[in-house]
């Protein structure tokens, strides 16, 4: 049996932030509780940017820190824009939103075609 998601229903997914260390990139885990919204909806938000659209798409997280990393950052409107304007935080929790919920990791084209 399939069932559509409700409004208030969110999916705990690990999503991988690489953040940049000098010259190095260190790899930080984080749990994103991700609603879960149509693709027309999703185009709509992406053109408004990143901020919009995740705001839409973000009902919680875990492991994420204020700058100097002892305090844990509430998960509010404005925290994920703060964090939305940051690239490669915004690339990460899409990428994980990607994983979690897109069908194209299962897709395989046809070879005779």
């Amino acid at each position: 049996m399939s069932q559509l998601p409700s409004d208030d229903e969110s999916y705990p997914t690990p999503c991988h932030i690489q953040i940049p260390r000098g010259a190095e990139t260190e790899t930080g885990l984080i749990t994103v509780r991700f609603r879960v919204i149509g693709t027309d909806r999703w185009a709509e938000l992406s053109r408004r940017g990143d901020g919009d659209l995740l705001v839409e798409i973000i009902a919680g997280w875990d492991e994420v820190y204020a700058a100097g990393g002892k305090e844990p950052l509430a998960c509010t409107e404005q925290n994920i824009r703060l964090c939305a304007a940051i690239p490669y935080f915004a690339a990460g929790v899409v990428a994980g939103y990607a994983r979690r919920f897109s069908p194209l990791p299962n897709f395989r084209p046809r070879l005779d075609a």
